[in-house]
C-alpha cells in the first residue's frame, strides 16, 4: 500500500481516506499474524 507514496499527489487525498478507513483492518490482521507467527516458532523450537 506504501509503495507508491509520493509518487502520486492527485489522489493522496484519496488514500488518506482510503488508509484510514483501512488502517485499523490491517493492524488487526497483522497482529494477528504475528501472534501466529510467534506460536509457531515457540512450537517448532521446542
Amino acid at each position: 500500500m506504501l509503495h507508491c507514496l509520493g509518487c502520486e499527489d492527485k489522489n493522496m487525498e484519496n488514500n488518506e481516506v482510503e488508509i484510514k478507513k483501512v488502517g485499523p483492518i490491517v493492524e488487526t490482521v497483522w497482529g494477528v499474524f504475528l501472534l501466529v507467527a510467534s506460536c509457531a516458532l515457540i512450537v517448532f523450537a521446542a
